[in-house]
């Protein structure tokens, strides 16, 4: 058996410790996806890592996911347009797969079932696909939104939250997914997360903390070995170093802000 056919498949039966007691439905989607016959690859007119539609057959019944195969990690500074000059800089479907499991630890359960399986030959991740949804650019170019407009913010304080724990950069309007009637968001793109750095963004800083409770405690119970345990393979030592750096920024701004407004004000579970 091939190197990554076996850590996929310890990745599949990690037990249920390991990862925080993940839901059943995410087991057997990791499955599904992991396994499935491919009958179908088509690309999709989106994004800059030429992603791939993947239609899955499990009992002749249709499943579909997004593949990503983007594994670039240039040496020296990295410069975008507008941006900061960036040292370590890496964009890989591996991240996508590390957020995956850092979402399901801290049970935000905003980022689709993703695992790691070849396609056309290609490792990469391949992402639960997102049915009828709309992206934040849909959202605001057809002036759409909830009756009640907490829902949004809520959710988008925790987006915030999680980006500045892995340091995600590339938070943009067409990878914000919304699920209707109940508006649930889905968060999708993460290959360019996790790039060293030991502070958190003032865009986050600026702002009050929202969040459920469980997710903070689960943010103060989050532990190195289980962070190591379900992204080996996926993430550096010094990448982890650095999350654990900035997740205790992130507590010491939400203990500020619960000394500010009192805990009624910051969570809202």
């Amino acid at each position: 058996m091939k190197r990554f056919q076996i850590v996929l498949l310890i990745a599949l039966l990690l037990p249920a410790a390991a990862w925080g007691e993940p839901r059943p439905e995410d087991r057997e989607r990791e499955q599904l996806l992991a396994t499935g016959k491919i009958v179908k690859i088509e690309e999709l007119p989106v994004g800059t890592t030429r992603p791939l539609k993947v239609s899955i057959n499990v009992d002749n019944k249709l499943y579909f996911a997004v593949f990503k195969g983007v594994d670039v990690q240039p040496r020296g500074v990295t410069q975008f347009r507008g941006r900061k000059p960036t040292i370590g800089f890496t964009d890989t479907y591996r991240h996508d797969r590390a957020a995956y499991a850092l979402d399901r630890l801290l049970e935000l359960n905003m980022i689709p079932v993703t695992v790691i399986r070849k396609v056309r030959q290609k490792r990469g991740a391949l992402v639960d696909w997102v049915p009828d949804a709309i992206t934040e650019l849909d959202r605001r170019t057809g002036d759409l939104k909830p009756d009640d407009s907490k829902i949004l913010d809520d959710q988008w304080a925790v987006m915030r939250m999680f980006d500045a724990l892995i340091n995600n950069p590339d938070r943009n309007l067409g990878n914000q997914l919304y699920t209707r009637p109940d508006w649930t968001l889905h968060l999708i793109d993460h290959t360019r997360a996790f790039t060293r750095s030991r502070q958190i963004p003032d865009t986050y800083r600026e702002q009050w903390s929202r969040l459920p409770r469980r997710v903070y405690e689960n943010l103060k119970s989050l532990d190195p070995d289980q962070v190591r345990a379900v992204t080996r393979t996926l993430l550096s030592a010094a990448q982890v170093k650095d999350l654990f750096i900035r997740r205790d920024l992130i507590l010491k701004k939400i203990e500020g802000d619960i000394s500010a407004l009192g805990e009624e004000g910051v969570f809202y579970e």
